[in-house]
């Protein structure tokens, strides 16, 4: 599957983010920072769905439940076929799912820069240096044979909450390079065809 949804309660109220692998859950607050919730597996238009050990659901391991899903539009809706688990009975079952932009990105490591969505099918990507992050002056874009692609100024000041826009992008791999004073961080960025 390898989607990502933003998950409504039937009145419209935000839930979480869900990202579905071919075989486990994941979800997010934010659509950034995700979480391995559940394993997953699907078979048609039925998923079978049994909780992690710590997951936030209340489900005790082992407690496996069973739906059938559609996608519609954008729009991704579950019916409640079996589970001995109520809460999540109540959340899958009663809410839906819209189709949202893939929040997971590439990280610069362990210093909590991310950039997303990666890959973006447009060529915007949007990049995060958190508050205690080192400061960083400029950004660069490279493709991989060389070329300058894109330049921008940042702030010059953490955090950092902006854009990276390719004009007229090809599909391919691009190196995104961040420079400080002291410091510089490299992540690759994908841009899919269109």
């Amino acid at each position: 599957m390898n989607t990502t949804w933003a998950f409504h309660y039937p009145d419209d109220d935000f839930f979480r983010y869900f990202h579905f692998t071919a075989d486990t859950l994941y979800w997010s607050n934010d659509n950034i920072t995700y979480t391995e919730h559940s394993l997953i597996s699907f078979a048609g238009s039925a998923m079978t769905i049994g909780d992690l050990a710590g997951a936030d659901m209340g489900c005790p391991v082992g407690q496996v439940g069973n739906y059938d899903f559609d996608i519609a539009n954008d729009t991704l809706s579950f019916d409640l076929v079996s589970d001995p688990c109520i809460a999540r009975g109540e959340v899958i079952d009663e809410g839906y799912g819209v189709q949202a932009p893939s929040g997971i990105g590439q990280s610069f490591g362990a210093v909590g820069i991310t950039v997303f969505p990666n890959p973006s099918d447009n060529g915007i990507f949007h990049l995060r240096i958190p508050a205690a992050s080192a400061v960083y002056n400029s950004l660069r874009l490279v493709s991989m044979d060389g070329r300058v692609i894109a330049q921008q100024n940042l702030r010059g000041s953490a955090p950092v909450d902006q854009d990276v826009l390719l004009e007229a992008p090809a599909a391919g791999t691009y190196l995104l390079t961040l420079s400080g004073a002291d410091q510089t961080r490299t992540a690759k960025l994908v841009v899919r065809t269109p």
